[in-house]
């Protein structure tokens, strides 16, 4: 068959002609039949820069081995010697061992962790539909969210199967999350470039995952809460501007838009605090 291949070690492989989403160009790809065996939904296949074309992308493919869908990967995170600064000790605070990380990340393709916790930095409820997860898979599921988010943002994820759910049954400021689709709030699947960035991280990374997303949302929580105590009680307006400066200078670093947008986001969003700023034209960023 064409489309079945053995390695040196008598692997099954399954050829996928993946396509960049961006330039188009192809590729085929032969994926290990085992791998996606273990996955209970989708799996996420990223596929690195310089393989099919110059650019990151990511593939999510069902177990008949069906592309899905596919995905860009906009990498803004270049804080690396910032996040290593950070103390933090994942022994002390997860009991998630290498094999329970690996299962993890196989529950849901990066899209849906993308939508989680874009929902819980903005103070959304979560429900995600899914008939795959056992009992289980959700205690570890929400025993992973805790781990990363204990002592930083609170959050509301539920996991149930009912697929008849209506959308008239959510709570306000809900997202409801199924086969990578959400519904119950207008527009939430947009600017997701930061998140996007920081699960993609998540995932590709094999040794320190847990400690590096713990160490990207602990930063998060650093950072809108210097703003917050830095701005919030300042009668007079401000512009974006001079946030963002003060913001690089405290943390010595630089700040790209979409990121210090989606730090702007949260703190009006998770804290409801409205900072003073007015529109500057000339200083706008």
């Amino acid at each position: 068959m064409k489309n079945i291949e053995l390695d040196e070690d008598s692997d099954v492989k399954i050829k996928v002609n993946i396509i960049c989403p961006e330039c188009k160009k192809n590729k085929d790809l032969f994926i290990p039949l085992n791998s996606i065996k273990v996955s209970k939904t989708l799996t996420t296949v990223s596929i690195p820069p310089g393989y099919c074309c110059e650019h990151h992308f990511q593939i999510y493919l069902d177990k008949n081995f069906h592309i899905r869908g596919y995905q860009k990967v906009d990498i803004l995170l270049d804080d690396i010697k910032l996040i290593d600064g950070l103390d933090y000790d994942p022994q002390k605070e997860s009991s998630l061992n290498d094999t329970q990380i690996k299962l993890i990340k196989s529950f849901f393709p990066t899209i849906i962790y993308e939508y989680i916790f874009k929902a819980i930095l903005l103070k959304k409820n979560v429900i995600i539909i899914s008939e795959e997860l056992d009992d289980n898979d959700k205690s570890m599921l929400l025993k992973f969210l805790e781990t990363i988010m204990k002592d930083l943002f609170t959050y509301n994820v539920k996991v149930i199967k009912d697929k008849t759910f209506e959308l008239n049954k959510l709570m306000e400021n809900t997202v409801l999350i199924q086969d990578m689709k959400t519904k119950g709030i207008k527009n939430f699947t947009k600017n997701l470039k930061v998140i996007n960035s920081i699960i993609a991280e998540f995932y590709e990374q094999k040794d320190k995952a847990i400690p590096l997303l713990k160490k990207r949302m602990k930063l998060i929580h650093q950072e809108v809460n210097f703003i917050i105590d830095t701005f919030s009680q300042k009668k007079e307006s401000i512009n974006k501007m001079q946030i963002k400066d003060t913001l690089e200078k405290n943390f010595t670093r630089k700040y790209k838009k979409e990121y210090f947008d989606f730090l702007l986001a949260i703190i009006d969003e998770f804290y409801n605090i409205k900072l003073n700023i007015y529109s500057d034209i000339m200083g706008a960023i």
